[in-house]
């Protein structure tokens, strides 16, 4: 795992590596992952994590909408 800080909200957090998961999740897990929309470590091997709570800003609004999530609430 590897903690990254940063100005940037989307850039501190932690990142964990396709081997770090695959050793500490279940596949049934790791497809639900895949499933739900989170990460599918066949395309993307790796997983971010935010070390907070994300804050509604202009960069998550369009990094959701980017990736189909509603955010108008």
């Amino acid at each position: 795992m590897k903690k990254i800080i940063e100005k940037d909200q989307f850039s501190v957090g932690y990142e964990f590596g396709e081997e770090e998961i695959r050793n500490a999740l279940s596949p049934e897990y790791i497809e639900f992952l895949k499933e739900a929309g989170y990460v599918d470590l066949d395309k993307t091997p790796n997983l971010f994590v935010a070390a907070n709570l994300l804050r509604m800003d202009d960069s998550v609004k369009n990094s959701c909408n980017a990736s189909g999530i509603i955010t108008d609430i």
